[in-house]
């Protein structure tokens, strides 16, 4: 999904691939290539990885407790909605969810664990998590003999819960170049949840178009690792039986900088902003210094500029003007149309600009909710109506709705998804829209 000029720092940067550093763990492969007894939620299935991953990085305590804060949930995983109560209630479901584990080890090698949830027991207090691993599971999991390194940088940018266990099964034979065969239908109960395949992808043509493309589509343009889109298929007969990845790591093209002065003002610039050196030499390495420069300007006006709220983030606004390019719609606005500002738009304007903003995040909001599976569009649906008073503007499983109740949903979504935009953020759209109005005539 494209993001919009309203989103927050924290929001638009978890949508892009980016130049931060990787934050990977090691996910021991028995729990890689585990069943659940349902599908988790996008959410849940990046919860617990965030669970796994805390609790390489911080010691339980002497009962075996491990805690974390639900802030920091909340960054790894993307989490960036004000329903806090949604989150409590996601995650506590994780303990009631049991898994069939090391289901790809063949008889030889195999050593039983059964069938247990992997957090047994989750409790909060409204500002951490505390909860356990599974006893059966606990020495797998902290000290893997078997494993695959997991980036949450890259987990928290998926859009689909099916991508995230296509990528933690691909990333695991990355150094091999391709996956083992896996039984089709195995391999659908892992993605999808035990029981799926009496659903709507008991066909194997539906859950590769529905479920296996998609996802592969999304984790190349997202993830460091790139998946063939042509799958290898085993079959018996007319009938798929097994399924099998080709992967590679991506390779990105570095940028060459013609001028070493303009390397040396460059970095010298992005210093004095405070970037580190590390963050610097990526961003030479994937961004000619003239884009560089230009973003960094567009941040510092913007830092400057007394009629704008005053930037948070401005490292993080910085990165997304590189990405979005904004310096360069910058450029090509109009200089000598009067400038807007917070108190200066007229009323006419100001309603034209908000009219033109809650389009677009209809239309974003639209993009993100046709990329989610269907038991996550579900939730979302009943959410919803939940807090919808409106009967005629709810939304019936079944029964086409109305365009009033269509646009009510996409702006709740909008609002539920990325908050209710400040004045700033209208002023940003606004300047964007002025810019792209200008470049077209």
């Amino acid at each position: 999904m494209a993001s919009n000029p309203s989103t927050s720092d924290v929001r638009q940067l978890a949508i892009f691939a980016s130049d931060e550093p990787k934050e990977e763990f090691r996910k021991a492969v028995e729990v890689i290539h585990s069943k659940p007894s349902e599908q988790l939620s996008l959410l849940q299935s990046k919860a617990s990885n965030c669970f796994i991953k805390n609790a390489f990085e911080n010691k339980d305590d002497e009962d075996g407790w491990f805690e974390i804060e639900i802030s920091k949930v909340n960054r790894d995983i993307g989490y960036d909605s004000h329903n806090s109560s949604h989150l409590r209630k996601m995650i506590a479901a994780m303990a009631r969810i049991v898994f069939s584990y090391d289901v790809l080890a063949t008889p030889a090698s195999s050593k039983k664990i059964g069938v247990t949830a992997l957090f047994p027991t989750i409790e909060t207090d409204g500002t951490v998590f505390r909860y356990k691993i599974s006893e059966q599971l606990r020495p797998k999991v902290l000290s893997p003999e078997k494993y695959a390194l997991i980036d949450m940088t890259v987990l928290r940018q998926f859009q689909r819960t099916s991508s995230v266990a296509i990528y933690e099964h691909c990333a695991r034979f990355i150094n091999v170049g391709r996956t083992t065969p896996v039984d089709v239908d195995t391999f659908r109960d892992i993605i999808l949840g035990e029981g799926s395949g009496r659903g709507s992808y008991a066909e194997y043509k539906y859950l590769k178009k529905d479920v296996l493309k998609p996802s592969i589509a999304e984790i190349n343009r997202i993830s460091d690792i790139v998946i063939d889109p042509e799958i290898v298929e085993g079959r018996s007969g007319r009938r798929i039986t097994t399924l099998q990845f080709l992967v590679s790591r991506k390779v990105k093209p570095e940028v060459v900088q013609s001028n070493d002065a303009d390397v040396a003002e460059t970095t010298q610039a992005l210093e004095e902003f405070g970037l580190s050196n590390a963050e610097i030499r990526r961003l030479l390495k994937n961004h000619r210094t003239g884009e560089l420069l230009a973003a960094l300007q567009y941040t510092q006006k913007r830092q400057a500029d007394k009629r704008a709220a005053v930037l948070e983030k401005p490292h993080a606004y910085f990165k997304q003007a590189l990405d979005k390019g904004w310096a360069i719609v910058d450029a090509g606005a109009d200089n000598d149309s009067a400038p807007l500002s917070d108190a200066g738009v007229k009323d006419e304007g100001r309603k034209n600009i908000e009219e033109a903003f809650e389009t677009h995040q209809r239309a974003e909001a639209k993009r993100y909710y046709d990329s989610l599976d269907e038991s996550e569009q579900l939730i979302y649906v009943a959410r919803y109506n939940d807090q919808q008073p409106l009967r005629v503007l709810r939304l019936t499983e079944g029964k086409k709705p109305h365009q009033s109740a269509t646009n009510a949903f996409l702006l709740w979504l909008a609002t539920d998804k990325w908050g209710v935009a400040t004045e700033s953020q209208l002023l940003e759209f606004a300047m964007v829209m002025i810019g792209k109005q200008s470049r077209a005539k």
